[in-house]
Order: structure tokens, then sequence, then C-alpha cells
């Protein structure tokens, strides 16, 4: 679950990880799929916006309203 706010996610948006993967600086990145088949890459720096979703509340939900 993102719990930041980004260019094309937003807070409470719930995605699944599709692949790990390494750049061709030898980087680990997380590809996500998001609801509207967006997919966005993160970089190890960017997984504080990410939240694992498996038990949230409602009020954690909320956000993408």
């Amino acid at each position: 679950m993102q719990i930041k706010n980004s260019e094309n996610v937003c807070n409470g948006d719930i995605g699944f990880v599709k692949a790990i993967t390494e750049n061709e600086d030898g980087e680990k990145e997380l590809e996500v799929e998001f609801s509207g088949n967006r997919v966005e890459i993160y970089t190890v720096d960017d997984l504080e916006k990410l939240e694992l979703a498996s038990a949230i509340t409602i009020h954690k939900s909320q956000g993408s309203e």
C-alpha cells in the first residue's frame, strides 16, 4: 500500500508486487502494479513510500479517496 502521494500513485492505493529486478547500475528495483494497470517502479530509496497491506484498518484504506 502506498503511504505517501507521488506523481502517479495516491496515498492508500493498494498494488501487487510483480517483479524484483536489477537495473543497469546493479541496484534492486521493485515493480508494483496498481489498479487500472498502472505500473510503478520503486528503487530501494523509494521503499519508504510503501507498506505491507495484509491487514489494514478502514481509516488507512480511506487515504486513496
